[in-house]
């Protein structure tokens, strides 16, 4: 519905990726001693908003994981829509992974309450994908970006976020990238 009646729904996918795939500095060619180097984890949380762009945020591994990043990325992606349109429609379908950890916590359920409270939105529709179930387009987002690294160095953030662009285009715009060092608690 997001991408056919945009005027009335904002549909929305969060997940993040498995951070194996993600160290920096990332060697597209491997060697014992590219292997054995010091290395950054870097977490990647994707979120595509059907029919208007994708985003990446990168986020260090100081940063716990949980609802903290749920929630800024999508108040984030939600700032980034609204700047961009001008107003966001009143309906917003939100699909999340199936944990308790980053997704069915209490404050991510408050901060939902609060759009609706403050008129963000009319209506938040929340779904959750049965556990096992994969997120087709957003794993294949970071499918894109895993195949892009095996052929690219990424000796940096900023490199890194050049190889993301690089590696998809969905509506024919290729990802926003965003690198946070701290989140809202």
């Amino acid at each position: 519905l997001g991408i056919y009646e945009g005027d009335k729904y904002l549909s929305m996918i969060i997940d993040a990726a498995d951070q194996s795939d993600h160290a920096l500095p990332h060697s597209a060619t491997k060697s014992h001693t590219s292997d054995a180097a010091w290395k950054i984890k870097l977490h990647l949380i994707g979120v595509l908003v059907h029919g208007r762009g994708s985003y990446v945020y990168t986020c260090p591994p100081h940063l716990a994981q949980g609802n903290n990043i749920t929630v800024q990325a999508l108040w984030d992606t939600i700032v980034k829509i609204k700047t961009k349109n001008g107003k966001l429609p009143p309906v917003l379908f939100l699909q999340l992974d199936n944990t308790t950890k980053s997704c069915k916590g209490r404050y991510l359920m408050a901060f939902l309450a609060l759009l609706v409270e403050h008129n963000v939105f009319k209506k938040i529709v929340l779904s959750f994908l049965p556990v096992g179930h994969t997120h087709e387009d957003i794993d294949q987002f970071f499918s894109c970006i895993s195949r892009t690294l095996r052929f690219y160095d990424a000796h940096s953030r900023l490199s890194l976020a050049h190889c993301i662009k690089r590696s998809f285009r969905k509506w024919g715009v290729p990802p926003e990238v965003t690198h946070w060092t701290t989140v809202a608690n």
